[in-house]
C-alpha cells in the first residue's frame, strides 16, 4: 500500500510545483496566450498524475493573476495587468539594486564565470525565431546575480513579485534589437562586478532595468490586446449600463 504521510504529501507538493513551473513558463511565452482555457482534465492526462497537483499548480497560478478560476465555467489564462507593472518594476529594482551591491565582497571567481556563460550563451540565441530559450538565461542571469550577492534565497520572493511583468518582457523581447541591448547591458553589469564595483555595479544594473522597462511600456501600446486596461473596464461597465438602459425602454 502506497503511503498517505508526510513522504507522500512531499512528493505530492513536488509534483505541484513541477506542473506549475511548467504551465507558467508557457504563459509567459505565450504559448499559452490570454484567454487560452486549461482543463484540469487534460493537464491531468498529459503529465499523468491525479487532478489534485494540477489543481495546486493552478490556485498557485491565480494567486499570481496569471489564470482566472471561474467556477462552473473554467481556468483561463488572463490578460497581462498594466496598471499592476509599475509597482512590480518598483519592487523589483528595490530588491535587485540592493542585492548586488553586496555581489562584489560575496561573489567568486567561478560566480563570475558562469555569468559570463550566461552572456554567450544569449548571444548565440539572437537570430532565432523562439525567443524562450533567451528569455531562460536571462532569467539565469538575473537569479545568478542574487545568487553572487550571497542572497539566493531571495530569488523566489522576486519571482513571484515580477510574475505579470515576466509576460511583459517576453513580448518586449520579440524586437530582436533589445536582444543586442539585453546583452550589451548585461555585460556591463558583468565588466562592472569584475572591478569589484559596487557602486558602478548597481548603476549598471538599474541602467538595465530601466531600459527594460521603458521597452515594457513600447509592448503595452504594440500588443494592447494582451493587456487588461483600467479604462476597459470603465468602458465595459458603461456599456452594460447603457443596455440595461435601452431593455427599460422597450
Amino acid at each position: 500500500m502506497a503511503s498517505s504521510g508526510p513522504q507522500s504529501r512531499d512528493a505530492q507538493q513536488t509534483v505541484s510545483a513541477e506542473i506549475y513551473r511548467k504551465l507558467r513558463e508557457e504563459i509567459v511565452t505565450l504559448k499559452r496566450p490570454p484567454g487560452s482555457s486549461l482543463s484540469d482534465k487534460e493537464l491531468s492526462a498529459r503529465f499523468q498524475v491525479s487532478r489534485t497537483p494540477v489543481r495546486e499548480a493552478l490556485m498557485k497560478l491565480a494567486e499570481e493573476e496569471m489564470v482566472s478560476i471561474i467556477p462552473y465555467s473554467g481556468t483561463f489564462v488572463t490578460k497581462v495587468h498594466a496598471e499592476t507593472l509599475r509597482n512590480s518594476q518598483f519592487v523589483r529594482v528595490a530588491l535587485e539594486c540592493t542585492s548586488i551591491e553586496d555581489a562584489p565582497t560575496n561573489m567568486t571567481a567561478s560566480g563570475l564565470s558562469t555569468l559570463r556563460t550566461i552572456i554567450r550563451k544569449q548571444e548565440a540565441e539572437i537570430g532565432k525565431a523562439d525567443r524562450s530559450s533567451f528569455y531562460q538565461l536571462d532569467e539565469a542571469f538575473h537569479q545568478q546575480l542574487f545568487e553572487m550577492a550571497g542572497h539566493g534565497d531571495a530569488w523566489p520572493i522576486v519571482n513571484r513579485v515580477k510574475a505579470q511583468l515576466d509576460r511583459a518582457r517576453y513580448l518586449a523581447i520579440t524586437h530582436e534589437s533589445r536582444l543586442y541591448e539585453v546583452v550589451a547591458e548585461h555585460r556591463r553589469i558583468a565588466d562592472a562586478l569584475e572591478k569589484r564595483d559596487s557602486t558602478a555595479s548597481r548603476e549598471a544594473l538599474l541602467a538595465h532595468l530601466t531600459a527594460a522597462f521603458e521597452s515594457i511600456e513600447r509592448a503595452i501600446t504594440a500588443y494592447r490586446s494582451y493587456f487588461a486596461h483600467p479604462e476597459d473596464n470603465s468602458l465595459a461597465s458603461s456599456g452594460s449600463r447603457n443596455r440595461r438602459r435601452g431593455n427599460g425602454q422597450r
